[in-house]
């Protein structure tokens, strides 16, 4: 059922019941007025009718229903009654409403870094840079709707999107890009098939699969074209990011709103403004993004490489031990300080012997075996030895980096 036939069943059951003339128009006012809105005016606004689980449902005050129908100018005899009619009518066809932004946000949850706690996590005795994921690079950010909700099939919730969209609502418009986004389909196949390749049974199944996918796609470009065409600033992006196209993320630059700052840094560096991409991997690192500041710390930024150390990040407390031997041991003997408080202890070697081939290739050495080997490991840093008084500063200094590593893990 759509909000249209909703409102023709519910104008026939109130005129039925009550033997009271009631405008269609005053059918939206009354379910607005049930999700606790003043006018139809103020919930188009900001929300849209739906008919799955994900809305909330009517406030169910009969009070609020009856004034609604006095102020629309009718009888207040009739008012108990119409009300009563419309709330029961509303609740048999499991009409709720949402607002556009809780859609989005259901739809398209911000994009959030893999979890990290770089106090917990193992230690790795391998070059700082090596940890980072490089495999990260490869694949672009991808957002994941809930599967379990058939938003296609939900016709009040898609009517109530479309008659958004058709005056160019950003957010309604956004909100079936992301309905109806979907990889771009090959058309090889097909036009292969238009120049008289005959096709094998699975190739057939293909080229039909691509004809239900086009105009999916299709709608996806559109939606997202019209909404960063008004507004929205996260269109605009995943545009310029979807059909590699400077000119909107040149718009998305110039929008005012939320945004991703990481994903925008990634998306300048695909299309090639790497001055554009560094500002906003910078802006990305100072709002907390772990993956902007191990790729700042990887160009050499020290300030990001220090913010990994203070929080925890025993590679990073690794190459800062090293670097600070070369300028300042105090500082060095700080961070060596915060690593034993963290249980990692970077003078002690890890040097070991491992067979190198046959059937224990890899594995620690053992000499009841034989055979050839190879050394790996770490020999540890060397400490050089500081005064008493500068080695209690270093100490203290380390105590507050790790009780405010502690805070954070609460």
């Amino acid at each position: 059922m759509t909000i249209k036939q909703f409102a023709f069943t519910a104008q026939q059951h109130i005129q039925t019941t009550t033997n009271t003339q009631f405008k269609r128009a005053h059918i939206y006012e009354l379910i607005s007025a049930s999700f606790g809105y003043k006018s139809f005016a103020a919930f188009s606004s900001e929300a849209i009718f739906v008919d799955s689980t994900i809305g909330s449902a009517a406030n169910n005050s009969t009070a609020n229903l009856v004034g609604r129908v006095i102020q629309l100018g009718y009888p207040g005899e009739h008012a108990s009654n119409v009300a009563k009619c419309f709330a029961d009518k509303l609740a048999e066809c499991s009409i709720t409403f949402i607002k556009i932004r809780d859609l989005l946000a259901l739809l398209d949850p911000p994009n959030t870094e893999k979890s990290r706690d770089p106090y917990y996590d193992e230690y790795e005795d391998d070059d700082f840079y090596d940890d980072i994921d490089e495999d990260e690079d490869e694949d672009e950010a991808k957002v994941e709707v809930d599967t379990s909700i058939d938003f296609v099939n939900s016709p009040v919730l898609m009517e109530s999107l479309q008659q958004l969209a058709v005056q160019n609502h950003p957010d309604a418009n956004y909100a079936l890009a992301i309905i109806y986004r979907i990889p771009e389909p090959s058309s090889y196949l097909y036009e292969e098939s238009l120049r008289g390749r005959k096709l094998t049974s699975i190739e057939r199944q293909w080229v039909d699969e691509y004809l239900v996918q086009k105009p999916i796609y299709e709608k996806y470009q559109h939606h997202l074209k019209v909404a960063a065409l008004n507004g929205c600033r996260a269109a605009a992006l995943e545009y310029a990011a979807t059909f590699n196209d400077d000119e909107f993320f040149t718009l998305a630059e110039k929008m005012n709103g939320d945004i991703n700052a990481l994903r925008m840094s990634e998306v300048a560096d695909s299309l090639g403004f790497y001055e554009s991409s560094q500002i906003w991997l910078k802006r990305a690192a100072e709002e907390g993004s772990y993956d902007a500041l191990e790729e700042l710390a990887e160009s050499g930024e020290y300030w990001a490489l220090k913010r990994l150390g203070e929080l925890g990040d025993l590679a990073a407390i690794r190459a800062l031990i090293e670097r600070e031997l070369d300028a300042n041991h105090q500082e060095a003997w700080t961070w060596h300080h915060l690593a034993l408080l963290l249980g990692k202890d970077f003078t002690e070697s890890t040097l070991r012997a491992y067979h190198d081939g046959g059937m224990y290739d890899g594995q620690e050495y053992d000499d009841d075996y034989g055979g050839a080997l190879y050394v790996a490991g770490d020999e540890g840093v060397y400490m050089p030895s500081i005064e008493g008084e500068l080695n209690k500063q270093a100490l203290e200094a380390a105590e507050v980096m790790f009780a405010n590593i502690q805070k954070r893990q609460e």
